[in-house]
């Protein structure tokens, strides 16, 4: 089996180093794993790790332009070195199982059209998807390019559920998150309302993934919209001002972020409509 780890990467580039280490020390040696990083063109430190990196062959890195999308890059590092998985990362996540690419190579045999999620302890399972080549081409994407920070693995959990209606596949493999800082992390209120207003669209994109996967909608998906994510979290909201502290906190926006924000705020402005070359199936 063919698996790519995509991992976005910015200012972190120890812990890059520490992580791509601990990965290829618990493969089972038994499948094809790459390594794809994103780096920042202003990141000279994380572009000389990934230079190192590079000279084992089972690694490839690309430089991009820093845009408000996390998403955006996670897609275009994937399509950079197809694989039949594509297991999405971050430089402050640690896989802490012994043969995880078996594992994920068994969850695949299972069910080769599927997502599936790394079990978390400490976290919500949400964390980092692993994502079947079969759903990204039905999909066309990994994520979005709505979001500067989080949100797209809620979102990708929330396709899943209404796709495929079925229960999340967790791989039988833990991880851990240890974050320090979330880069660009800022507004929680606003995201949390612009990810709100978006559900038509996922409710869409969902029914053409379906379409596009083969499987026939049992008409449970109207039903289930109705009770995934269908307001806020309260216990999230009350804790926004701690969460806050983790992110940009003394800092002014970057221009990408102010680019980002403005975008998702026209998108939220009446009538709420799917953006172009997303959704593509009336909801």
């Amino acid at each position: 089996m063919n698996i790519t780890v995509v991992i976005p990467s910015r200012g972190r580039h120890f812990r890059l180093w520490v992580a791509v280490g601990g990965l290829r020390e618990l493969e089972s040696g038994n499948h094809n794993v790459t390594y794809v990083v994103g780096a920042d063109e202003d990141d000279p430190d994380t572009i000389n790790v990934c230079e190192l990196m590079k000279m084992d062959g089972r690694f490839a890195y690309g430089i991009f332009r820093r845009t408000g999308s996390l998403g955006a890059m996670d897609n275009t590092l994937a399509r950079m070195v197809p694989g039949d998985a594509y297991c999405v990362l971050a430089d402050d996540l640690a896989i802490t199982a012994k043969d995880w690419d078996q594992k994920i190579a068994d969850a695949w045999e299972a069910e080769p059209k599927g997502v599936y999620w790394w079990k978390c302890k400490t976290n919500p399972p949400s964390l980092a998807p692993i994502v079947s080549h079969a759903w990204f081409e039905a999909a066309g994407y990994l994520f979005t390019d709505y979001f500067p920070f989080w949100w797209d693995d809620l979102w990708l959990m929330e396709l899943w559920l209404l796709a495929a209606e079925a229960p999340p596949i967790y791989v039988d493999a833990y991880m851990r998150d240890t974050p320090v800082h979330t880069h660009r992390l800022r507004d929680l209120r606003f995201w949390s309302d612009f990810y709100q207003n978006r559900k038509p669209e996922r409710i869409a994109e969902a029914k053409r993934i379906a379409a596009a996967l083969g499987w026939k909608l049992t008409g449970i998906t109207e039903d289930l919209s109705k009770t995934i994510m269908a307001a806020p979290n309260p216990a999230f909201l009350a804790q926004i001002p701690q969460i806050e502290r983790q992110g940009d906190t003394g800092q002014p926006p970057t221009p990408e972020y102010l680019k980002a924000k403005a975008r998702a705020e026209s998108l939220m402005a009446p009538p709420a409509t799917a953006a172009p070359g997303w959704a593509t199936v009336p909801a």
